[in-house]
């Protein structure tokens, strides 16, 4: 309890410092605009046209209301409607069956039973498995056993005058991991002596790899979707993987890459590499970020970030 009303201290006090949202062009406009179509110009002589005919058709004496009427009963585009609601209902079915076969989940399904310390160097081994593999974990393993953690960390671009906070929330339900993020990039206006922010959210799903084969390593496959939330709402499918490793007491390394695949634009990686001192249940890091995408914006520059384990 102690660490969750932690956690919620923290989030209050990300969300009441957050600035103010600018309209400028800057490196954020840049970086988020990569995944924005250009604006097309069939808008405006569609528009045009749309006038011009209700303008001659409001001219026309011989006008008759139930000529429309009875095109609208007869237009195919009705049936068209109708099949599509229901190709998108065949649709979601199939997602759904797709879902199921997601390669984390899939791992998780063959791994044998364990759990993974709360504290990584606290025991023996970091992997708790049963003593009795048919009765499971017992109540004294389940102690010891990682149920979640949160973390809180900042990061400051050097090639922009770009500065961003983020927060993490993890939970193992049985092998499984689910993670949720919330990220925060700002940069001041000069013009308008404001900031300009941009907002990330993203939600992934993942398992272990390596499970309790290879001890001391954690390796980790998510699947997910990211939201850019700015000037829009840019979603993207998320596919990444991240390795934690302690080889040494008080040792952590970690790394991760995450590759987002947007509707428009270029891919964005998020790569991350640092090292840490892992101390009980909590854990502190210091590291390198690089966002990439191309010819388009990006972004580089030193993290670090607090975890604490619960």
């Amino acid at each position: 309890m102690r660490t969750v009303g932690v956690a919620a201290l923290s989030l209050g006090l990300l969300v009441a410092t957050s600035p103010s949202r600018a309209s400028a062009q800057g490196a954020l406009d840049r970086f988020e605009g990569a995944h924005q179509p250009p604006p097309s110009s069939d808008n405006s002589s569609s528009s045009s046209s749309s006038s011009s005919s209700s303008s001659s058709s409001s001219s026309d004496s011989s006008y008759d209301p139930s000529y429309d009427s009875y095109n609208a009963s007869s237009d195919p585009s009705s049936t068209a409607t109708i099949s599509g609601d229901t190709n998108t209902s065949v649709g979601g079915a199939i997602a759904l069956l797709v879902l199921c076969f997601v390669p984390p989940i899939t791992v998780a399904c063959f791994m044998p039973s364990y759990r993974v310390a709360r504290k990584p160097y606290d025991g023996k081994r970091l992997y708790i498995r049963p003593a009795d593999e048919e009765k499971g974990l017992s109540p004294q393993e389940l102690d010891h056993a990682r149920i979640g953690e949160a973390s809180i960390g900042v990061f400051r671009a050097l090639n922009e005058s770009v500065l961003g906070h983020q927060m993490d929330v993890d939970f193992w339900p049985w092998h499984l991991r689910l993670h949720g993020r919330w990220e925060r990039l700002y940069e001041r206006v000069e013009t308008e002596n404001l900031y300009d922010s941009l907002n990330l959210f993203g939600v992934h799903v993942g398992a272990n790899l390596l499970g309790p084969f290879v001890d001391h390593t954690e390796l980790y496959l998510l699947t997910g979707a990211t939201i850019l939330y700015g000037e829009a709402v840019t979603p993207a499918f998320d596919v990444g993987a991240e390795l934690r490793a302690y080889p040494r007491n008080p040792l952590a390394i970690n790394a991760s890459a995450f590759v987002s695949v947007f509707g428009y634009g270029p891919p964005l990686l998020d790569a991350r590499l640092g090292a840490g001192i892992a101390r009980g249940a909590f854990e502190v890091r210091l590291g390198a970020r690089w966002l990439y995408q191309g010819q388009a914006q990006g972004f580089w520059g030193p993290t670090a970030n607090v975890l604490v384990r619960f």
